[in-house]
């Protein structure tokens, strides 16, 4: 998903294993906004570093597979997450 928003078209080799940030700008209800987009990859990570992870960002997509009924209560779990720690005091 993060490759077609920046490039505007599917890249089938694509490898969803490598964690990366990509940088893009784009207009945005006339204003252009840079966005630094955290590709995660999915690996198991400890708590730790899911926690510096949400707090670094500002927004969240947060993906699952409709064939996987372990990957939405995962996405269950980070939604949690990311509603605890952004929400708490800081």
């Amino acid at each position: 998903l993060t490759v077609r928003f920046i490039t505007r078209r599917f890249i089938g080799d694509y490898d969803p294993t490598l964690e990366m940030i990509y940088r893009h700008m784009a207009v945005i209800d006339g204003e252009m906004v840079h966005f630094e987009i955290l590709d995660t990859a999915g690996q198991e990570e400890d708590s730790l570093q899911i926690e510096e992870k949400i707090k670094w960002g500002d927004g969240f997509a947060v993906v699952y597979s409709v064939t996987d009924r372990c990957s939405f209560d995962e996405v269950m779990r980070l939604c949690f997450l990311i509603n605890h720690i952004h929400s708490s005091p800081k």
